[in-house]
């Protein structure tokens, strides 16, 4: 008898778990369609020109799903068009932290470059190329930033680096 009242207690205990983790990955999916319908609505506010409806939307999407690297990246993208570079290079850090892409290097290589931080810019473009040595954007963006740190060589070396990808 007392063994089958432990049976039974295990399985009660066995099923309160799984309940509980389908209610977690109801919960986890619900807010991951609420946040990438929001992706949808930010970009396309950054699309049209609404950077801080966009920033706002990214924002409350984030609420939604922190850990999402597109989202900071896309909020990141906002805030540096808002001018409002220190903020815009916490988002493509983040982003970065959670998926080192290459676009968000860049992204943020242009935070610090406006922000007159050519040597991290330099570092940023650098990892981008690293990462993804054919984008010839890449190399533009560091020749820019070569130029700022007075690298003229340097400079010219990416600018016709950039050039020759972009003929392939």
């Amino acid at each position: 008898m007392r063994e089958r009242v432990l049976l039974i207690g295990l399985v009660v205990t066995g099923l309160t778990v799984l309940a509980g983790l389908h209610l977690w990955r109801v919960r986890q999916e619900n807010h991951w369609g609420a946040a990438q319908a929001m992706l949808e609505e930010g970009t396309h506010k950054l699309q049209t020109g609404d950077l801080r409806g966009a920033e706002a939307t990214f924002t409350q999407a984030l609420a939604a799903d922190a850990d999402n690297d597109y989202l900071y990246l896309q909020r990141g993208l906002a805030r540096l068009w808002l001018f409002e570079y220190a903020a815009a290079v916490a988002d493509l850090s983040r982003s970065i932290a959670l998926q080192p892409r290459p676009i968000a290097y860049l992204r943020r290589c242009e935070a610090h470059q406006a922000a007159s931080h050519y040597r991290a810019a330099l570092s940023d473009c650098s990892e981008a190329i690293r990462r993804d040595p054919g984008d010839p954007a890449a190399y533009r963006l560091r020749a820019a930033v070569r130029r700022a740190l007075g690298d003229a060589p340097g400079a010219l070396r990416d600018a016709q680096r950039s050039t020759d990808l972009s003929r392939k």
